[in-house]
């Protein structure tokens, strides 16, 4: 975890001295990351590629605004967060259009049938519960790395674990 952290000091501070070629690690160390996290925040599959090339433009954008004394992958995936909600936000005022019928359904096994049922039930949830869920449980980021990814103090992670597990429980039972 040490050597990665180094790895990832290394590689801002030479892309943000104009090495641009550093900024491929990055993206090779985290994209299927980013793209698990934004799957697991709703994005559906046929967007993911568009989705994580966003994230890692907005992610070489912002490169100026981070601090190399704190560690990089939290922040990253802070950055990843909030790209992903705001394209989810446009995505959700262009969504309604008379003249696209309903998506094709294909038949599922039992195992994909849960993930999608667990999927749409997170998607259901406040933002404030899911996203430290998906960080904590299914990206399996500690609540300290959850914390610092959400910009919030770990007790406050720790409550909305709770409580975003109770709401997550009863919508499933719903089902």
């Amino acid at each position: 975890m040490a050597e990665r952290a180094r790895s990832d000091r290394e590689a801002v501070c030479a892309v943000r001295a104009g090495d641009r070629e550093r900024f491929e690690e990055i993206v090779a160390r985290y994209q299927s990351m980013l793209a698990s996290l934004a799957y697991r925040m709703g994005i559906a599959r046929g967007d993911l590629e568009d989705v994580v090339s966003e994230v890692f433009l907005r992610l070489y954008q912002r490169l100026g605004a981070y601090d190399p004394s704190r560690p990089f992958f939290p922040w990253l995936y802070s950055v990843a967060l909030h790209r992903i909600r705001d394209l989810q936000r446009r995505a959700a005022r262009q969504a309604w259009r008379p003249d696209v019928g309903p998506p094709a359904v294909e038949p599922r096994g039992p195992d994909l049938v849960e993930q999608d049922q667990l999927r749409l039930a997170l998607a259901q949830l406040p933002e404030r519960y899911r996203r430290p869920l998906v960080l904590y449980h299914l990206e399996e980021l500690s609540v300290a790395e959850t914390a610092a990814a959400l910009d919030l103090p770990e007790g406050s992670v720790k409550v909305q674990l709770l409580r975003g597990r109770r709401r997550l429980r009863e919508l499933m039972e719903r089902k």
